[in-house]
């Protein structure tokens, strides 16, 4: 199939690209810059420029559907928050003839925002750390006693305009901050959510029209740049499984769907801080046995003929199947100067630290000279340019994909306005 993907900047795209182009699949990408991720890998037949979709997410959609106009794809596939104008914009998409899973815009804005799936997830009764909604100035300093919390913003990505506290004094400073930047005008809000102490379990599914068609969880076992993980482990607690099938059947949800959550060891309980309406980097599901890239190509086909009922179980994958990014390994280390890049070099090179008994996630597949090298000069670049290198490339890449909250507002205020129309 030829398969035109949203993004080409992020870990998930490139992961994406290289698991359909191992399976024989044309994969074409959208870009607004021709120096991205995919551009280094052979399973990418080739970019296609347009505007940036953080700056202005209508000129992406107009510069998006030109391309699929212009060439004839089989699938079109949202690696991040792309999903919120083509949601929108569904029935402009499926007009140029291509297939994809989307979910409505409807089910969309339920866990869009961080408040909408605080509430969704309130709703069904899914576990969440303490939790409380700020409206004002004052709302926020009467939450003191949360501390240590995690302020967030209703939009955002990884770590993006989310903030901890951890003292009275740094909540009395982050609410004269939110003061001093008019956060709370118009309809502006903030989500406050006590920390929870524990590691991140990260969870990725994929349905059909509220089908749980795949699903997998992994820990984040060590830090990347902005959030993200540099290595993980798989681990696919049964219980995740009735908290995704519930979730999905309320929604009716279709496409993918993904969250974070804090995995309490002690309790084997787990407290969702986070709903991703997208893939989340499926390499180690596939490590792990689950193809969820498939699964999704199903689903945005509509071959689906295999969907169980919801009430069979659909199996984990394997436990404990580790990976690892080098990529973000090196962008995490450059922060410790030249040395620690070095140090990382080696043990990725030697299978030591980290590395060991772990897969490459980034560029896995045998036969891909190019990203091989291209990694080559990565390393070579970071090596000599620090991290000031670092920082640009980590902040560079995920301000590619980001959607703002103005943004969003626009998107709604114009669905809403269509809808009312018709």
């Amino acid at each position: 199939m030829k398969v035109l993907l949203s993004d080409g900047s992020s870990a998930t795209a490139l992961q994406l690209a290289a698991i359909l182009g191992g399976k024989g699949h044309q994969v074409h990408v959208l870009c607004e810059s021709a120096l991205v991720l995919t551009r280094f890998t052979k399973w990418v037949v080739k970019l296609h420029r347009v505007p940036c979709f953080s700056l202005d997410p209508y000129r992406w959609l107009g510069s998006a559907l030109s391309v699929l106009r212009a060439s004839r794809f089989d699938v079109f596939i949202c690696a991040h928050e792309h999903v919120a104008i083509a949601s929108a914009s569904a029935d402009q998409f499926r007009s140029v003839g291509v297939k994809m899973a989307m979910p409505s815009f409807e089910a969309l804005s339920r866990v869009m925002d961080k408040i909408s799936a605080y509430e969704t997830l309130r709703q069904l009764q899914i576990s969440q750390p303490e939790t409380s909604v700020a409206h004002s100035v004052d709302d926020l300093l009467r939450l003191v006693h949360m501390v240590p919390a995690y302020i967030k913003a209703p939009i955002g990505t990884a770590n993006a305009r989310v903030g901890l506290v951890s003292t009275p004094k740094e909540m009395a400073t982050a609410a004269l901050e939110c003061e001093t930047a008019g956060t709370f005008g118009g309809r502006g809000a903030l989500l406050v959510q006590k920390a929870i102490p524990g590691p991140v379990l990260m969870v990725t599914s994929v349905f059909s029209h509220g089908h749980l068609l795949a699903w997998h969880a992994c820990l984040k076992v060590r830090d990347g740049p902005l959030g993200g993980a540099a290595k993980r482990r798989s681990l696919p607690l049964a219980f995740i499984r009735d908290d995704l099938v519930r979730l999905g059947q309320h929604l009716q949800w279709d496409g993918p769907l993904s969250a974070d959550a804090i995995f309490v060891v002690k309790d084997q309980k787990v407290y969702y801080i986070n709903i991703n309406p997208g893939i989340l980097e499926p390499m180690n599901a596939l490590f792990s046995g689950v193809d969820l890239v498939n699964q999704l190509l199903q689903a945005s086909t509509g071959d689906t003929t295999a969907i169980s009922p919801v009430s069979i179980a659909v199996l984990p994958g394997e436990v404990n199947m580790q990976s690892h990014q080098i990529l973000a390994g090196l962008l995490r280390a450059a922060e410790n100067g030249r040395l620690a890049i070095i140090a990382e070099v080696f043990h990725a090179a030697t299978g030591a630290g980290d590395y060991r008994g772990s897969r490459e996630e980034l560029f896995p597949l045998p036969g891909d000279l190019l990203g091989r090298a291209s990694l080559f000069v990565i390393v070579v670049a970071l090596v000599i340019g620090g991290s000031r290198l670092a920082n640009y490339i980590g902040a560079r890449r995920a301000s590619m994909h980001t959607l703002s909250l103005q943004s969003w507002d626009t998107i709604t205020s114009k669905h809403e306005k269509k809808t009312a129309a018709t």
